[in-house]
This record gives C-alpha cells, sequence and structure tokens, in this order.
C-alpha cells in the first residue's frame, strides 16, 4: 500500500519549452492616394440628421459611434459649423481644414474642441450660411473630401442631410 501512495505523488511539473519566436507578420502599407481626390475611397459610414430646438445637425459616421464629420446649423446666427475628427498631435499642430468640390478647392481657419479621447479632438470651421462652398459641397458629383494635415482624409457622400442644414440656416 506504501507502493500504491507512492505511485499517486507526482512531482512538480516541468515548464513547457519557450515557444519558438516567429518573424513578425509583415502587414502592407496602404495604397499611396491617386493625386485625383475623387479617386480616392469613400469614408465607410452613413448620414444622420438631428433637429432640435436650437438648430440642426447631420453627422457621417459609422451607428453607435461618434461621427467622424457634422455640419450643425446654428440658425439665430446664420452659420454652419464643420467639425471633423482628427489625431490629437495633428490638431496641435492646428492648421486649416480643405473641403474639396468637384467645384473647387476651399481652406478654412478651425477652432480646436476636445473630442472626449485622449486620442482625438474635433476641428471646427464655421461658415457664414450663405458661403458659396457649402453650396459646393450640397452640388458636389457624388461626394466630397474634408482634409486635416496629420489626419486621414473623410471622403463623404453628399447625401440630402448636406443640403437639408443648409436650407436650414438659410431659411
Amino acid at each position: 500500500s506504501s507502493l500504491i501512495a507512492l505511485a499517486s505523488c507526482v512531482g512538480p511539473s516541468a515548464p513547457p519549452p519557450p515557444a519558438p519566436s516567429l518573424p513578425p507578420i509583415p502587414v502592407p502599407a496602404p495604397p499611396p492616394l491617386s493625386a485625383d481626390w475623387r479617386d480616392w475611397p469613400v469614408t465607410p459610414g452613413d448620414w444622420s440628421y438631428r433637429k432640435s430646438t436650437d438648430g440642426s445637425t447631420s453627422s457621417f459616421g459609422m451607428p453607435g459611434s461618434a461621427p467622424l464629420l457634422s455640419l450643425r446649423c446654428e440658425p439665430a446666427k446664420r452659420q454652419i459649423v464643420i467639425s471633423r475628427v482628427v489625431d490629437l498631435p495633428a490638431a496641435q499642430s492646428a492648421g486649416q481644414m480643405t473641403l474639396r468640390t468637384s467645384f473647387a478647392a476651399v481652406q478654412w481657419p478651425v477652432a480646436i474642441t476636445p473630442a472626449g479621447s485622449a486620442t482625438t479632438a474635433y476641428v471646427n470651421a464655421t461658415r457664414a450660411a450663405n458661403d458659396a462652398a457649402l453650396d459646393q459641397m450640397a452640388f458636389s458629383r457624388g461626394r466630397f473630401a474634408i482634409e486635416f494635415p496629420g489626419s486621414a482624409p473623410l471622403v463623404v457622400p453628399n447625401w440630402a442631410e448636406v443640403a437639408r442644414i443648409i436650407e436650414d440656416c438659410r431659411s
């Protein structure tokens, strides 16, 4: 019986051998963007529209996530605030937001606001509701782009929500 008791005792097991080190998996670099912004891929997402007592907002992004781009009408001031999310280091370097449409490219000065994240912020361009570039945004051929130095460009479809915000601020 002492042999049975001795046989049931198991000594500490040896640690498993270390896993062989594998070379890192190469991550392909994204393809370079074409020189023509109209060939750039459209940013994934959808537009949504919301009316409130102090104005209206059209937002673009993935459902359930913070918007990547917002157009907010402030009817009392007859102005539209265009806000896009950027990487925080890019926002800290300041700069101008660039709007590209099938009509032209324009640059707008921006103000910076926190985005509730340690790594992102919003840059905001405030425009008069009668700014002709807003019409160019609404009537651009299928899409427009919003760029900010140091952040990937946003290429978004110009659905009815864009024109609706402009109309809200002009009426």
